[in-house]
């Protein structure tokens, strides 16, 4: 994130295992090189530009700042306002639904959104990205030969209602930016 070269990664993972990060990011690569190199068309070039960018934004959203940022704040909150004392509080967060009270995932939930609001503004600043700067970092648009077409990104919004926990619990989110390149 500290580069304006890595909005130009044609694949990105950082989640889970050594063996599914090295694989979704080759398969993300490969996948995108390819069209990359064969797709001539300007509109289609438009849509999978902000699409992948899109894309590159979200796992860095979800992948750094969600899991080393917010997520501890979440799991504090929620193994402190476990609604059982006789099971382990470590468990609360696996399932807030049932381990907190609805008032409590009700905090969370807003939390997590006030939280990620936050957080897209604090990686639309970093060099990888600079949404809406003259200086911007740049977007693989298309490959022809030995030259890269690159576009800068000018805008991203999460919907406020869109961070939402998969299955109730803090270890996974779902999370959509829609991001605009020029």
């Amino acid at each position: 994130m500290g580069s304006q070269y890595t909005g130009r990664l044609l694949g990105y993972s950082a989640w889970n295992t050594a063996g599914n990060k090295i694989g979704l990011s080759l398969g993300m690569s490969q996948a995108r090189y390819s069209f990359l190199v064969s797709e001539k068309k300007g509109p289609v070039l438009e849509a999978a530009v902000n699409a992948h960018g899109s894309l590159l934004f979200k796992r860095f959203l979800k992948d750094y700042y969600y899991k080393a940022v917010a997520i501890g704040e979440i799991r504090t909150y929620s193994r402190s306002h476990g609604k059982y004392s006789n099971f382990p509080q470590t468990m609360a967060d696996q399932n807030m639904l049932v381990f907190n009270p609805p008032e409590d995932y009700e905090y969370m939930l807003t939390l997590l959104r006030d939280r990620m609001q936050t957080l897209v503004t604090t990686l639309g600043d970093k060099p990888a990205f600079l949404i809406g700067n003259s200086d911007s970092a740049r977007n693989v648009k298309q490959i022809c030969g030995s030259s890269w077409r690159l576009t800068g990104y000018s805008s991203v919004i999460l919907p406020y209602e869109n961070p939402d926990f998969l299955w109730g619990r803090a270890f996974e989110i779902t999370l959509a930016p829609e991001v605009k390149l020029k």
